[in-house]
């Protein structure tokens, strides 16, 4: 790259090196101040990565590797930790594929933006995806990339409340004209027993080394009026914690995000 001006890129390769590789006057190195170096946003998963496979996943990571990226986003097999949440917890199948959105649509659902938009995925989908989940993630750790996974926000279904009668789940109104899911407050009776769903469910598929939680609660909108955020963070923070001592709380930055009373109430790391 810095001598014979060849480079592998995400936007294209050059590769045209001399038959004799030149001998290095000084070494060539460049350090980084930063503990964590950050790389994808959900977005990307839906924009660019939806059907990715194995293949493309490796280069993507070893491209990562290769710039110094210790931290990536990680949402792929997400849907199958949701199928196998919901279950648990007293869904049907059928109920669970109205849930759950297409593939070029888990960005936003994740992101709690919308629901129930794109699918029914085939039942094939949630067991390949999570087996190739479980390959990017060792891939990651195999060059000393940390994966983070979403962590619960309190996500339920729109007809939570329904299903649950002890549970006042908050109705998020929609985001660009689509229903957004509903919202658990951490002192609705049935935040725990999800929460516990999710992270045990997550824990069994991809194991209990992963530390780091994605978590942007009202992204770019929902309903926060009458809502104690301070709580609320605690909470979603504490239940983190509970299931992992050493849970890290990721915030992506974006359209008033995170909010001012959330980052104020969390603990952050040292």
């Amino acid at each position: 790259k810095h001598t014979c001006k060849a480079h592998l890129s995400w936007c294209g390769n050059n590769l045209e090196l001399p038959d004799e590789l030149p001998k290095l006057d000084e070494p060539i190195r460049l350090a980084t101040p930063y503990m964590y170096r950050y790389y994808l946003n959900y977005c990307t998963f839906s924009y660019s990565m939806p059907f990715w496979e194995w293949d493309r996943w490796e280069t993507e990571i070893d491209r990562m590797a290769m710039n110094g990226i210790n931290l990536a986003l990680s949402i792929v097999g997400q849907e199958e930790v949701w199928r196998r949440t919901l279950l648990r917890i007293g869904y049907q199948e059928h109920e669970v594929s109205e849930f759950v959105c297409g593939p070029a649509f888990f960005a936003w659902q994740w992101m709690q933006n919308m629901t129930s938009w794109g699918g029914p995925l085939p039942e094939w989908w949630f067991e390949d995806r999570a087996k190739l989940a479980q390959a990017i993630h060792q891939r990651m750790k195999d060059l000393g990339i940390s994966p983070v996974l979403p962590g619960y926000s309190g996500m339920v279904p729109r007809d939570f409340g329904e299903k649950f009668p002890s549970s006042q789940p908050i109705d998020q109104g929609k985001w660009c004209n689509f229903d957004r899911p509903s919202l658990l407050l951490t002192d609705d009776p049935m935040y725990t027993t999800v929460a516990t769903a999710f992270y045990e469910e997550q824990q069994k598929l991809f194991g209990t080394d992963i530390h780091f939680y994605s978590v942007d609660p009202f992204h770019e909108g929902g309903k926060t009026d009458g809502i104690d955020l301070g709580a609320y963070a605690v909470g979603v923070q504490s239940e983190m914690i509970r299931h992992d001592p050493q849970a890290v709380w990721v915030f992506q930055a974006w359209e008033g995000n995170p909010k001012k009373e959330i980052l104020q109430h969390v603990i952050k790391k040292q």
